[in-house]
């Protein structure tokens, strides 16, 4: 898409006709991931290629959303993994059109197609629907991703020791993080309307390592994924919470954009071998990293603002839009974007610098 970088500033400041930005970047989603279907099926044998045609026309609308959002087909897709993209492609005509029952996961992780209960998943987690098991969702309809190992592969959050909620703490973690969501949509309507859109699924993890720590997580291989990790920490008021779910969004944005228009001239930059300090973080990035954190924070200070300008918790937006502003002001002292300038293509960097100067400026 023409500009697309340009579409996501305009996205981001959450100001100029944010519905069309809205709705033009899904449609760069649909066609994204639909150019990575094509190039996958291109690549199987005959048999493969039959069977997908034969498969995906008889899908309805609902099953072929399901699969072009899902986070498990985006990640089959970009490691190329052609059976796993059939497996998932009959799970779904199945969940649609049939009873037959199979041991399988559906393509987002929220149905279990098996005559019995999933093995290690607990059995409080799941209703039964007609012929096969449901799990969990949040009031806004995000499912939860049950279907992920207990230490996720994509993204990983660098948990020590990790392990899946048990039903009594999923009730209060969906009761925690649809309060999270309802505090978005209270403070930026346009920033909900995007979180709401590109988390797909989300999944939720205790790490017993430190059981405080809050974070989250995800991945430009299975995008639309949302990783929470001890999400009923004492750390983790709605506030935190509402910001991580925004965050993460904002990845997967930058990731559905970067599919076909890539931030980094070179790939091998994007495998880190280019590194900054943050200047919000004090951690070492790849340079990759460092771009994506440009736009994630520039969209989250505007967030903040909006929270701020609408009187919904001032105090805490007025704290976070200092220390994000010091952050971007940290970073020009040091010339963290400035001296970086070649690793980046000129329609990326355009945007990173004009980010850059809206959130230095006096």
């Amino acid at each position: 898409m023409e500009n697309a970088w340009r579409l996501l500033e305009e996205l981001l400041a959450w100001k100029s006709a944010p519905k069309e930005r809205l709705a033009q970047l899904q449609v760069l989603r649909s066609n994204s991931l639909a150019e990575l279907l094509i190039r996958v099926v291109a690549g199987m044998d005959e048999s493969g290629r039959e069977y997908f045609e034969r498969t995906w026309h008889r899908l309805g609308s609902t099953a072929v959303t399901r699969l072009l959002t899902s986070p498990q087909v985006c990640q089959v897709l970009r490691t190329d993994k052609k059976h796993d993209l059939l497996a998932l492609l009959h799970v779904e005509e199945v969940l649609q059109n049939s009873t037959e029952h199979l041991d399988k996961w559906s393509a987002k992780g929220d149905w279990w197609l098996g005559r019995d209960l999933p093995p290690g998943v607990d059995s409080r987690l799941m209703a039964r629907r007609e012929n096969y098991h449901q799990g969990p969702s949040l009031a806004c309809g995000i499912p939860v991703e049950l279907s992920v190992a207990s230490r996720p592969e994509y993204p990983s959050s660098n948990m020590q020791d990790p392990f899946p909620l048990r039903a009594g703490d999923m009730r209060a973690t969906l009761e925690r993080v649809d309060g999270a969501i309802a505090l978005v949509r209270k403070a930026c309507e346009p920033a909900a309307a995007m979180t709401e859109a590109f988390t797909s699924t989300v999944v939720f993890r205790g790490d017993r390592a430190d059981l405080k720590c809050v974070r989250s997580s995800s991945s430009g291989a299975a995008i639309g994924r949302t990783l929470l990790v001890n999400p009923l920490s004492p750390e983790a008021p709605r506030v935190r919470l509402a910001e991580a779910l925004v965050h993460e969004a904002t990845h997967s944005v930058i990731n559905w954009v970067e599919v076909g228009n890539p931030m980094l001239a070179s790939s091998q930059t994007a495998h880190g071998r280019v590194t900054v300090e943050s200047p919000w973080s004090g951690q070492t990035l790849p340079i990759h990293a460092y771009g994506h954190a440009v736009l994630v924070w520039f969209s989250l200070f505007n967030f903040w603002h909006e929270s701020y300008e609408r009187h919904v918790v001032p105090s805490e937006a007025t704290a976070r839009m200092e220390t994000i502003r010091e952050g971007f002001l940290n970073g020009r002292r040091r010339t963290v974007l400035r001296s970086r300038h070649k690793y980046f293509v000129p329609a990326a960097l355009e945007l990173l610098d004009s980010v850059e100067e809206m959130m230095v400026a006096p």
